[in-house]
């Protein structure tokens, strides 16, 4: 499969997100009073609301399934 001309900017974008969300990460694990780190708040939070699992599976689903699908559209 052929990628567009924008995959560098696109592969920018999603390493400063991942770069945020690990920067926020460190920071709410530094906070000593109340640890609000991501895994703690979509663990709480998904007792509560089951879509979250859901949405988590199927995101990764979607980065990882076309891996495997063989077709006439998809050139390795």
């Amino acid at each position: 499969m052929k990628l567009g001309t924008n995959k560098t900017v696109v592969m920018w974008i999603l390493m400063a997100v991942l770069l945020l969300i690990i920067a926020y990460d460190a920071w709410a694990c530094a906070d000593k009073k109340h640890r609000d780190t991501i895994s703690k708040i979509v663990t709480v939070s998904s007792q509560k609301y089951l879509v979250i699992p859901f949405l988590c599976g199927f995101i990764a689903a979607h980065f990882f399934w076309s891996q495997h699908l063989t077709s006439k559209y998809y050139k390795n």
